[in-house]
């Protein structure tokens, strides 16, 4: 997941004064036929295969 590979960096650079923030911005439509995801791992359960 994207937020731990953030936190991966964040934990490279923290001796160097350099701060980061991560945000995610929520899928206006994530499918058609789908409610919009309730959290980060709701939409990790439910994202579809990237081909």
């Amino acid at each position: 997941m994207a937020a731990e590979a953030m936190e991966d960096i964040a934990e490279v650079y923290a001796d160097r004064s350099v701060r980061s923030v991560f945000v995610y911005v929520r899928e206006a439509h994530p499918a058609e036929n789908l409610p919009p995801h309730a959290s980060m791992e709701h939409e990790a359960r439910t994202r579809a295969p990237v081909p």
